[in-house]
């Protein structure tokens, strides 16, 4: 076997040793030298994000000077190379007419020849560019060049097969994150049911004794912080929920501006003195549908995600602007569509993150705090929340140079759609219809049946879809108003619904569920759509939602 195919065997059973493309990156450069007896030379990788070629691996007197910059692709004679897929030998880089700027120069000066070779394996397309000077025994030989060109076919043979195993074990890792997160979301979703069946009972119940209690009496305190401890349990549960994406978001359109503006003077007390924050809101004339509750929490878990970076103090920057998301933006972030964007970026000087916690920053319970100063919570609420509005979350960091969160919500139009007021129930008033009330939890449908009755409804009580379902068809008089809760054993209350109304088709519809939205959309359910009430409800918002859809007329 002749030294060349000797040399060339030995460079192909070294690729297989490297799996990562910085190793086979320099493997490939001592490969090059080390065969045609050279002592300097670069390999220059394509980015194709800024259109250039990137020294990504350098030996020789130059290499401190030329490592990490970049050259534009398709200037010098590297981009000439590389542009044409052809090898060259350049005697003189100096007096090439095609050098650029001092970067060839410097890069050959000493070079009794220099080699570029474009990196492609056979019939493919350059990925970038081979350079080999200075060879110690003078110029080079055709065999030499041949060689090259086998070691660059090789080497991007390599290179490109590790990119798309590292390709795969990403799309791995995401698809463990995302069957987690699923895990977790399914649990959170069992939880939030159970608990917001508790909390209906809770609050309703605290509501009534509230009611029946003088305001001097001292037992009313006691009931109202019975009431509030509910309701902080209920926000507890859509913390529960948002992490996983499950939470029942109250959408309306909103202005990013108007909320940040309102939480300024919390986030101060929040943060602390020895942290200067700093606001630049371009945005008001941008709408975004979201939650605004959830809104100020993002805001909220972001600044003091920011504080605990700053343990010193320093400066918390909040930043809108609307911006246009085009196609070239896009093709690096492919999860996000082209579009309008409202854009929140929130940057600290504080100390930064490595590329492994950046990895798993909003993995659920996933905290660098010590033990007892963090739950993990935060930041999975956050990407939760941004997820769920329909939006997308990016974050660049580095250790010592602080952190920015970017956050893109569409902009919606407020001409096509009306802003949803949370205080748009309708007055409370009596009733003397028919109800028949379907709820597989005992205790929330003794509560339910008896708020009804209260007020003069007549009451028909199911356990489940199936009684229901029999009550129909052996009631006499009229039923004016199915009220049922939506997921239930044997039957759903969609599927319920749909078989009572071929019975009673003048039948109203109300739905109730403790589960969160992505539930009602498994089930058909939609809230801009069906009349619904999700739990835990005080008593009159259940009054107030069910005069309302009895006085609604039917949609032809």
């Amino acid at each position: 076997m002749s030294s060349a195919l000797k040399s060339i065997r030995q460079v192909s059973e070294a690729f297989f040793q490297y799996t990562h493309v910085d190793d086979m990156i320099r493997h490939t450069l001592r490969a090059a030298l080390e065969v045609i007896g050279a002592d300097a030379g670069s390999v220059l990788l394509a980015d194709a994000k800024s259109k250039q070629l990137i020294f990504h691996h350098v030996i020789g007197e130059v290499a401190e000077r030329l490592q990490g910059t970049g050259i534009p692709w398709d200037r010098g004679i590297a981009g000439a190379v590389f542009s044409s897929g052809n090898p060259e030998v350049i005697s003189t880089v100096a007096q090439d007419a095609r050098h650029f700027q001092l970067t060839d120069i410097s890069t050959g000066f000493h070079s009794h020849d220099m080699i570029v070779v474009p990196l492609k394996r056979h019939g493919g397309t350059p990925i970038g560019v081979i350079e080999v000077i200075n060879k110690s025994t003078g110029p080079v030989n055709r065999e030499d060049l041949d060689m090259l060109v086998v070691i660059s076919a090789i080497a991007a043979a390599a290179i490109e097969q590790s990119k798309a195993f590292e390709a795969l074990r990403m799309k791995d890792v995401q698809l463990q994150q995302a069957q987690k997160m699923e895990a977790i979301g399914r649990l959170a979703g069992g939880v939030a049911h159970d608990f917001n069946n508790l909390l209906t009972v809770i609050r309703c119940y605290s509501g009534f004794i509230a009611d029946a209690v003088a305001q001097n009496e001292p037992v009313r305190t006691q009931i109202e912080e019975v009431l509030k401890a509910a309701d902080r349990a209920s926000s507890l549960t859509a913390q529960l929920l948002a992490f996983s994406r499950k939470q029942v978001l109250e959408c309306r359109l909103v202005k990013l501006d108007d909320i940040i503006s309102k939480s300024g003077s919390l986030l101060r007390r929040l943060i602390g003195e020895d942290i200067q924050v700093i606001t630049h809101l371009q945005t008001d004339l941008a709408w975004v549908k979201s939650d605004p509750t959830q809104l100020d929490q993002v805001l909220i878990n972001l600044a003091v995600n920011a504080r605990d970076a700053m343990p010193q103090g320093g400066t918390l920057t909040i930043e809108t602007a609307v911006t246009e998301l085009d196609d070239a933006f896009v093709r690096n972030h492919p999860e996000i569509t082209p579009g309008k964007y409202a854009r929140l970026s929130v940057t600290d000087t504080g100390c930064g993150m490595d590329q492994e916690t950046l990895a798993k920053l909003f993995e659920p319970f996933f905290t660098t705090k010590e033990p007892g100063k963090g739950t993990g919570l935060g930041l999975s609420i956050v990407h939760g929340v941004v997820k769920q509005s329909g939006g997308h979350i990016l974050v660049s960091s580095e250790p010592g140079l602080g952190t920015t969160f970017t956050i893109y919500l569409p902009c919606a139009e407020p001409e096509t759609e009306a802003v949803m007021s949370a205080h748009a129930m309708p007055p409370t008033a009596c009733g003397s219809e028919t109800v028949l009330l379907v709820e597989d939890e005992g205790s929330v449908r003794t509560l339910e049946c008896g708020i009804l009755q209260a007020r003069g409804y007549h009451v028909l009580t199911a356990e489940h879809g199936k009684e229901a379902v029999r009550i129909c068809q052996e009631h006499a008089g009229p039923i004016h108003l199915l009220v049922t809760d939506l997921i239930m054993p044997h039957m759903n209350g969609r599927e319920l619904a749909r078989q009572i109304l071929l019975m009673r088709p003048t039948m109203k519809v109300l739905f109730v569920s403790g589960y969160p939205d992505e539930t009602l959309t498994r089930t058909g359910v939609a809230r801009n759509r069906d009349p619904f009430i999700q739990k835990p409800f005080a008593s009159e918002a259940l009054l107030g939602t069910v005069r309302a859809v009895l006085d609604k007329q039917r949609e032809s």
